[in-house]
C-alpha cells in the first residue's frame, strides 16, 4: 500500500458477501490488515486514499487491464495515513469508513449478502505498507471471536472500536554505566560457513543466524583487539573508572587528575599513605605495562570478567524470526584468532 517497489499501483478488495442493508446501524467502520513485511519504506510517511467501488455487485477482480482503475468510485472516501510499521503481523486498521459503507448499501437494488468492494489509491508521500492478502491472525480471531482471516471488514456499529493492542515490549535495557567495549572492524571480520559444504561466505552484508534460507550455517565474528587478560585487570580508563567507583574508591585525588602519564600504567590504587583509597590510570603502556605487579603499596584494581555479551543489531524481520530457534556460542581456543578466510 501503495507502491511495490518504485511502481505505484491502484489496490482493490472484495469482500464476497456482506450481510449490511441501509437499516444497519453503520458505525465505526474499518478495514483491518495484518502487517506482512517491513522494509525501508516502511518507517516513510504516505497518504493513501479509501474509496469504495459504487456498485450493488462489486465483481472479484480480474486480469483485465485497468480493472480497478475503470470502476465507479464512491463520492465518499477517507485519506488514511497508516503508522509506521516496525514488527510484522501486528494488526493495521484504518480510519472509519462508515460513510463509504453507507453510500454503498444506500443504492438502489442493494441486498444484504452482497459483495462489497474497496479501492486504495495513493495521495501522497514516498512511504508504502506491506500487508497480508490473505492471512489468518490469531490476534484478531481472539480480538472478534471470528476465524481471524484478514482483510477483513469491521462494523461495530455505535460500540467505540477496541484499539489493537501494543506490540510485545522488548527486554528493558541494562543500565546506564561505563564499560568496555570491542567491536568489530568491517564485514570481513564477521562470516558464514555452509554446514554442509563448507563453503565461506566473508563479504555479506548481514549475518543470518543459524539459517540463511533452508541452508543450516556456522557464523564466526573476529574482534580484533580486545584488551583483556588472564589477571582481568582493568585495560581502559572507562573500566578502570567503573570498577573503582564500584569498589568504593575515588577517582583521582590529593591533586592529581585520575588519568595521565604516570609513571605506573594501567589501573591501581593505595593500600595505605596519602594515596589511600584513589584509584589512577596510568596511559600510555602497552598491555604488559598495565598488567606489571607493582610494588609498595600500590595494587591493581581488579576488573572481574562478568555481564558479558555479544550484541547484534536487527537487520530484517521475515517469517522465520517470529519461530523459536536456540544457537550455541562457543569461543576459539586460541591466543590469536585469525579473521575469517574464503578458505573452505
Amino acid at each position: 500500500l501503495p507502491f511495490d517497489g518504485t511502481s505505484q499501483q491502484v489496490i482493490g478488495i472484495v469482500f464476497d458477501s456482506v450481510g449490511l442493508d441501509s437499516s444497519s446501524t453503520i458505525a465505526n467502520s474499518h478495514l483491518v490488515f495484518d502487517i506482512d513485511e517491513i522494509r525501508s519504506a516502511s518507517g516513510q510517511d504516505v497518504t493513501i486514499r479509501i474509496y469504495g467501488e459504487k456498485n450493488v455487485n462489486a465483481a472479484a477482480p480480474s486480469s483485465a487491464a485497468n480493472d480497478l482503475s475503470s470502476r465507479t468510485k464512491t463520492t465518499a472516501y477517507v485519506d488514511w495515513s497508516p503508522e509506521h510499521s516496525t514488527q510484522t503481523h501486528v494488526l493495521l486498521y484504518t480510519p472509519d469508513i462508515s460513510s463509504i459503507v453507507t453510500e454503498i448499501v444506500s443504492q438502489a437494488g442493494w441486498a444484504s449478502g452482497n459483495p462489497m468492494a474497496f479501492l486504495i489509491e495513493h495521495v501522497s508521500g514516498t512511504g508504502s505498507r506491506w500487508v497480508e492478502s490473505y492471512y489468518t491472525s490469531t490476534e484478531y480471531a481472539e480480538l472478534t471471536g471470528g476465524s481471524g482471516v484478514v482483510p477483513a471488514l469491521e462494523v461495530r456499529g455505535n460500540l467505540p472500536p477496541a484499539s489493537p493492542p501494543p506490540p510485545p515490549m522488548a527486554s528493558p535495557p541494562p543500565p546506564t554505566t561505563n564499560w568496555p567495549v570491542w567491536s568489530v572492524e568491517g564485514d570481513h571480520t564477521a562470516a558464514e560457513e555452509h554446514v554442509a559444504t563448507g563453503n565461506m561466505y566473508i563479504t555479506s552484508s548481514d549475518l543470518e543466524i543459524p539459517f540463511d534460507g533452508t541452508t543450516q550455517q556456522v557464523v564466526g565474528i573476529v574482534f580484533p583487539s580486545v584488551q583483556l587478560n588472564a589477571d582481568s585487570t582493568c585495560l581502559s580508563v572507562s573500566a578502570c573508572a567503573a570498577k573503582a567507583e564500584a569498589q568504593g574508591l575515588s577517582l583521582g585525588g590529593n591533586g592529581y587528575a585520575f588519568a595521565g602519564s604516570y609513571g605506573s600504567k594501567g589501573c591501581y590504587s593505595y593500600s595505605s599513605g596519602s594515596y589511600e583509597g584513589i584509584a589512577f590510570f596510568g596511559t600510555g603502556g602497552t598491555e604488559a605495562d598495565m598488567t606489571s605487579a607493582l610494588t609498595g603499596s600500590k595494587y591493581r584494581v581488579q576488573c572481574e570478567i562478568s555481564n558479558t555479551r555479544l550484541v547484534f543489531d536487527v537487520d530484517e524481520v521475515r517469517a522465520a524470526s517470529a519461530q523459536d530457534v536456540t544457537v550455541r556460542i562457543y569461543g576459539e581456543l586460541s591466543l590469536s584468532a585469525a579473521q575469517p578466510s574464503s578458505t573452505a
